[in-house]
């Protein structure tokens, strides 16, 4: 196996699952995230989507966005 220097990295996805129980908690942390890093606010699923049985947010962030340099990003 090969592996790719960290540097080649140009972003990060995260996905927010939920319920309908926890949507509200969903978009808090969507708000959270908007609102301390530059992201790319993905498309927001409210039900299946592919392989995906729960609804979903997707954020797009950039390298420097990373858990790994931003401990405690959320």
């Amino acid at each position: 196996m090969t592996f790719k220097t960290i540097e080649r990295i140009t972003g990060y996805h995260a996905h927010i699952y939920f319920d309908a129980d926890s949507e509200a908690d969903a978009q808090a942390v969507r708000d959270t995230i908007d609102a301390r890093f530059e992201v790319t606010l993905g498309r927001w699923h409210r039900g299946r989507s592919g392989r995906i049985r729960a609804g979903c947010i997707r954020c797009y962030l950039r390298p420097n966005c990373s858990p790994v340099s931003s401990p405690g990003w959320l």
